[in-house]
């Protein structure tokens, strides 16, 4: 598809075009040759193994096991913000110019982000350790950095990064504090990430980026 026209015959559909987040996170793709018809969605509205990126639902789901069993399932107001979240990160990353303390704005980023369902799992590891455990750093309470809990999510990271947020009331809100932060910024900017996942568990937000 090129335009929303073309899924007219599938009820509740939209067009998410070629080479968009919505449509590589849907295609685990690094590009897609043509835009992929997807069911229409609002914020935590699509099913708990879906995304609802660029009002579009996607498939990412979280990996089998025992690391991410204890954080596959998402109320609808997690997921809401979840999605706010992935919006909110995808367009800043989208849009650049973005300082860090005093280092010059990070230009606008190659490619997008897809939602993978590996980094999703791995930052609602982190933030439900930090909201469960009272962890206040990237280690958590396991002894696990962030390309531990990649891997313990079956992905193996050649870059990561990982952010979070204490006590936000928004998405929005969680956001300007890992921006606030001078190093959890700089990662969050970097080129070069293809994936990323994020969670809110209760009042913390987390953000993980990679690409393997």
């Amino acid at each position: 598809c090129e335009t929303d026209d073309d899924c007219a015959g599938i009820k509740r559909a939209r067009c998410a075009a070629a080479a968009t987040p919505a449509a590589l996170s849907q295609c685990a793709a690094d590009a897609t040759p043509a835009g992929v018809c997807l069911a229409a969605c609002s914020a935590g509205n699509c099913a708990d193994s879906e995304a609802c990126i660029s009002g579009t639902c996607v498939s990412r789901s979280l990996p089998a096991g025992d690391f991410c069993a204890p954080v596959a399932a998402a109320g609808q107001a997690a997921r809401a913000s979840e999605d706010d979240l992935f919006s909110l990160i995808s367009n800043l990353r989208a849009a650049g110019g973005i300082p860090c303390g005093a280092n010059a704005a990070a230009p606008p980023a190659s490619v997008p982000v897809r939602a993978n369902g590996a980094l999703f799992c791995a930052a609602r590891v982190l933030a439900a350790d930090i909201e469960g455990q009272g962890t206040r750093g990237l280690v958590d309470s396991s002894g696990r950095g962030t390309r531990e809990r990649l891997q313990a999510a079956g992905y193996t990271p050649r870059l990561w990064a990982d952010a979070f947020a204490i006590s936000a009331a928004s998405a929005n809100e969680a956001l300007g504090v890992m921006l606030a932060d001078e190093s959890a910024c700089t990662g969050l900017t970097r080129d070069g990430y293809t994936d990323a996942g994020v969670a809110r568990i209760g009042d913390t937000y987390a953000i993980t980026l990679g690409a393997e």
